[in-house]
């Protein structure tokens, strides 16, 4: 039955008029799906019409979205943007128009198999496109690369060919560095500048022709391109800095321009298939180590203008064969020529004052040396070694041999040393062991005791002022 109140003194009932269900009756009692327990009715009722005024809610905020939206729409055309020139796509896409159909009544909600393929699901099928392409042999793949100056991180490490624009007038420090599959280079006129590590380690590197505009070859430049065989250098160049092609060991051919002022320390080091080197008379000092460990190298053309030949320049040249030193250089420097085992000639002219320690030293096949009269000082272990050695001709004007300087001559016969030396330093001559005559042109100031240390002396005689030392036979 259902319950009454009173209202003015007058009982009034709940109960709905005939033909109509309670709101009680109508929802009923329902079940919790946590507990099991039966929920009031109340509260099942309460439930259902606050979920109906949220409903209603959401279609009424729907509604003046989507005016807006198409508010948003015309503006967009009356502005004339086209939305595919956005980055990024914009949020409503295909997905939405499926959520869109699915909140129809009575129509089932697509399952993620029952779905239209989606622009991201395009797109992974075409990043897998191109990672089948990516995966091919790097041999089959050409790749060119237009250079105008643009940071290194925008040139791409698997590029096989480059162009360098003539608007670029310097090729940026490591811009190709270690591009190891970029095989061939075109360089244009207008570029001035080659920086330092610009094609360090380009291992595929075969072939370079440098422009007439271009000045300097920065250190370090083609460090460790081991396939370049051939590199043509215009008039113009002015320097060639330190270790700018240091263990190319494939480099054969390269004529240096007489436009060259300057060739860096280590500038050639290693390069061990170059046979022919020429040094321009621009050049005044050519750097240290330059052609240290070139093993093949047979001629080097020096030229008058020449000042120094630094420490270890042609060390370990081991194929060079003769060298003729101009007249204009003043120093050759310690082991400038160490171990050129295959050496046997060398031309020394006027002009030269020093010659360094180590200079010469274990030149095997070096059988004859006349120091010019303008030498004042032959320096420690200078011609140490020279096995091979038989006459050695000192001008008047030498002052000074230094300690072993003549070490391990096996085949030195006789020495004329001249009345300007001096002073002779320990071991000078020991091991000298076919030496059978020494003679002393004039008064020595100081003879070590240990100079002539294997030379076993039978007599001392002196006629016109020359004292003659004989071996005991």
């Amino acid at each position: 039955m259902a319950p009454t109140t009173k209202k003015d003194g007058k009982s009034t009932s709940s109960s709905p008029p005939p033909g109509q269900k309670s709101l009680t009756s109508f929802f009923g009692a329902a079940k919790s799906k946590k507990t099991g327990e039966l929920i009031p009715p109340k509260k099942v009722q309460s439930g259902i019409i606050g979920g109906l005024k949220k409903q209603a809610s959401t279609a009424a905020a729907g509604g003046s979205n989507g005016a807006k939206r198409g508010n948003d729409e015309s503006n967009t055309k009356a502005k004339g943007v086209d939305r595919d020139e956005e980055t990024s796509p914009p949020k409503e896409n295909v997905e939405n128009g499926d959520e869109k159909k699915a909140e129809k009544p009575g129509a089932p909600v697509a399952s993620v198999a029952s779905k239209k393929p989606s622009g991201e699901d395009l797109m992974d099928t075409d990043d897998e496109e191109e990672d089948k392409i990516a995966k091919k042999p790097a041999a089959a793949r050409i790749l060119w690369c237009l250079y105008t100056g643009q940071d290194l991180s925008a040139i791409p490490r698997d590029v096989t060919h480059a162009r360098i624009d003539p608007s670029a007038k310097v090729i940026a420090a490591h811009a190709f560095r270690d591009c190891e599959q970029l095989v061939a280079v075109e360089v244009c006129e207008g570029v001035e500048q080659i920086e330092r590590c610009a094609f360090l380690n380009c291992k595929s590197l075969e072939f370079m022709k440098m422009p007439s505009t271009l000045r300097e070859i920065g250190s370090w430049a083609f460090y460790s391109c081991d396939r370049l065989v051939e590199v043509e250098l215009s008039e113009g160049l002015q320097q060639i800095g330190d270790c700018a092609f240091i263990n190319c060991k494939s480099l054969k051919c390269i004529k240096v321009p007489p436009t060259v002022k300057k060739i860096g320390n280590r500038a050639f080091q290693h390069c061990k298939s170059l046979n022919h080197m020429n040094v321009p008379s621009a050049v005044k000092v050519i750097g240290r180590r330059a052609f240290q460990h070139c093993e093949r190298l047979v001629e080097v053309e020096l030229c008058e203008g020449l000042e120094r030949i630094d420490d270890y320049t042609f060390c370990s040249c081991k194929s060079l064969k003769s060298m003729r030193v101009p007249s204009t250089v003043r120093g050759i420097g310690g082991s400038a020529f160490n171990c050129c085992d295959r050496l046997t000639w060398v031309e020394l002219y006027g002009g030269l004052a020093r010659i360094e320690e180590n200079a010469f030293r274990f030149c095997k096949y070096l059988e004859r040396i006349k120091i010019p009269s303008s030498v004042k000082m032959i320096e420690r272990e200078a011609f140490r070694g020279c096995h091979l050695l038989k006459i050695v001709e000192i001008s008047e004007g030498l002052e000074y041999i230094g300690k072993a300087a003549f070490l391990d001559c096996k085949t030195l016969k006789r020495i004329i040393i001249s009345s300007t030396v001096k002073n002779i330093g320990a071991d000078a001559f020991n091991n000298c062991d076919q030496l059978a005559e020494v003679e002393l042109c004039g008064w020595i100031d100081d003879i070590n005791m240990a100079a002539f240390r294997s030379f076993h002396l039978h007599s001392i005689s002196q006629a016109n002022s020359s004292t003659l030392l004989r071996r005991h036979s």
